[in-house]
């Protein structure tokens, strides 16, 4: 099964927003403007935490990490993984994405050993279409997402269901008017809101939460509220990120709190 990856920003699967007026770009707006929420910053470089929880009903539980044995160690990291897991990293053309892989997996094992008291081998993980991983065994269950955005590896941890995405700017370095447009902006923007909605499909609620318009999702604010008559309501969450790197989480509503690791590292 493929490996879930960024985004791609020229997919198209939001309908471009026609906003063409000549200005200025948007304010920087991000969740750590919001009111409505608070977002606490951890910091995560060289060790998990000591004394996880599990994320509170109303909480959105975030990891950011590079790539990189930093966490622990590369023979524990691999010790920990399944053997299909092991045999995807082996038949991984490019090492340096097999090597993105064992490091995200190994590391979200770690991260759920400290919240469910136990060692990393005991965490075991299935993975069904889409890539969607589920904790499985005798655990509470928790929803779980894995996105990937150059030198970054992010992950999301709920008791709530949860989509996460990220995207890179394309292979082709924009223009000046480009870069200045509000309207990349914000067609960016949606696109990867629409991306954790798609990524969030895969848990109870279905495909119902991806029909949000282009015209909700290019709201310029860093929480995007998307209410259905089937799935429920849902917010999507603009994360801050570094440069030109963007990534939302949809989460069932109410979330209060995102506890954030990684993010205080800046």
């Amino acid at each position: 099964m493929p490996m879930k990856s960024a985004v791609s920003i020229s997919t198209g699967s939001v309908p471009r927003v026609e906003n063409r007026i000549a200005m200025k770009p948007l304010a920087p707006r991000t969740l750590l403007d919001s009111p409505e929420l608070e977002f606490v910053s951890r910091r995560f470089q060289t060790r998990i935490p000591s004394g996880l929880a599990r994320p509170a009903p109303t909480e959105l539980q975030l990891w950011r990490f590079r790539p990189e044995w930093r966490a622990m160690s590369r023979e524990a990291g691999y010790d920990c993984l399944s053997k299909a897991e092991l045999a995807r990293i082996r038949n991984t053309p490019n090492p340096v994405l097999g090597k993105r892989f064992a490091v995200g997996r190994a590391v979200l094992r770690e991260i759920l050993a400290g919240i469910e008291g136990c060692p990393a081998s005991d965490i075991a993980l299935s993975e069904g279409v889409g890539g969607r991983l589920k904790l499985t065994g005798d655990h509470a269950p928790l929803s779980i997402s894995i996105a990937y955005a150059g030198i970054w590896i992010l992950a999301g941890i709920s008791t709530r269901p949860l989509g996460l995405a990220a995207s890179m700017p394309g292979v082709n370095p924009p223009t000046v008017d480009e870069i200045d447009s509000i309207e990349r902006h914000v067609e960016l923007r949606s696109q990867v809101r629409h991306a954790s909605l798609v990524d969030a499909a895969g848990t109870p609620g279905g495909l119902a939460i991806v029909a949000a318009d282009s015209h909700t999702l290019s709201i310029d604010d860093p929480i995007v509220r998307i209410d259905t008559p089937h799935a429920g309501h849902w917010q999507v969450l603009d994360l801050p990120m570094p440069g030109a790197i963007y990534a939302a989480a949809a989460v069932t509503y109410p979330v209060r709190r995102v506890t954030a690791f990684g993010w205080g590292d800046r």
